[in-house]
């Protein structure tokens, strides 16, 4: 799926998002939005070897919600995952 938001253009496996949607209830098209959130924080996924160079960022989206949304740069952005903030992703956005 490519989605236009806001003058960026993002994309995803809409199989993954309908996953994402059934485990979390939460919609790309929210996901998209935390990445307008001014402060939000964005820091490099080095928890594996990824074949890429893997993202995620905490931000809040535009229902309101705190968000962690895992992503790449491939020309798009590139949404991979997209999941409610574990303690330790809630403090370091609280700045705690």
């Amino acid at each position: 799926m490519i989605y236009y938001y806001r003058g960026i253009t993002f994309e995803w496996n809409d199989e993954k998002a309908i996953q994402i949607w059934n485990k979390h209830t939460i919609s790309m098209e929210e996901a998209c939005t935390i990445f307008f959130d001014e402060n939000s924080i964005t820091e490099e996924d080095t928890r594996y070897n990824y074949k890429e160079q893997r993202m995620w960022t905490i931000g809040i989206s535009n229902k309101q919600r705190l968000l962690t949304v895992a992503w790449t740069d491939r020309d798009n952005i590139r949404i991979i995952t997209a999941f409610m903030p574990t303690k330790n992703q809630i403090r370091s956005y609280n700045g705690y």
